[in-house]
């Protein structure tokens, strides 16, 4: 008995086996096969392709590429490419709008778009600033050359009208500090030939620019002591004319004090 229970009971798996490929067979079939028969057989009393025309049509094969059609004259097969978009219409095929151009109107408006920041206020106020400025570097130097000129009328000497001139200034303030003024023009030439060489010579740039730092520091510190003995004042009021940020408020002190 149990041998012929195990022969039934492999009968019977063999048999679900089978069923279950036979079902797997007919899905993967019926998958390929679109669900709506009448627009995969799709009939048409007349068809016009590429400059032919076509009767009693009856669309036997269709792809996104390629179509068959089954007609009077026989069966003909066309590309997707060849169809008019009315035709593919008729034929069921979805047809992509293309996005819309800007045109030379639409572009020409857009840049006509007013600005963000209205041009003729940018402009005034470039203007203002620009002008505040100017305004600010003008009354600097006129305040400089008043403060330049008291220090030269408090150490004894005439500035004369070169105080008021920026670079210039430095002659009037030499003879107060009773200093030649050949050290303003040796310190002008050695910054003119710092300049030539760094175009000209590059690598003795270094040197010479040592050089016109040290003269200059040397220059600065005689001229402080000597200022502040030709104005009444101590070598350690010096110190503050040496300062940066300070030395204009000490020029300041030592022209306006007695």
């Amino acid at each position: 008995m149990k041998p012929e229970n195990g022969a039934v009971k492999s009968r019977v798996l063999c048999q679900v086996i089978m069923a279950g490929l036979i079902w797997f067979t007919v899905s993967a079939v019926t998958a390929q096969v679109p669900v709506n028969q009448e627009d995969t057989l799709r009939t048409l009393e007349s068809l016009t392709i590429a400059g032919e025309a076509f009767t009693n049509v009856r669309v036997f094969q269709q792809s996104p590429t390629d179509i068959i059609i089954r007609h009077d004259g026989g069966i003909t097969g066309f590309k997707v490419q060849q169809l008019d978009n009315p035709t593919l219409r008729r034929l069921g095929y979805e047809i992509s709008t293309p996005p819309p151009t800007v045109t030379a109107n639409a572009s020409a408006r857009i840049e006509t778009l007013p600005s963000l920041i209205p041009s003729g206020s940018f402009r005034w106020g470039l203007l203002l600033l620009l002008t505040g400025v100017f305004a600010l570097i003008v009354g600097t130097c006129i305040y400089t050359g008043y403060v330049f000129r008291l220090i030269c009328l408090k150490s004894g000497t005439n500035p004369g009208f070169t105080v008021w001139l920026p670079y210039f200034q430095a002659f009037p303030l030499m003879r107060a500090a009773r200093m030649s003024w050949a050290w303003i023009v040796a310190l002008t030439s050695l910054s003119v030939l710092l300049a030539y060489t760094a175009f000209r010579v590059p690598q003795h740039t270094a040197v010479l620019a040592a050089l016109l730092a040290i003269a200059t520091v040397g220059l600065a510190m005689v001229w402080s002591i000597r200022i502040c003995h030709a104005c009444g004042k101590s070598s350690m009021f010096a110190v503050l004319l040496l300062l940066p940020g300070l030395n204009y408020l000490a020029l300041v002190h030592l022209a306006s004090s007695r």
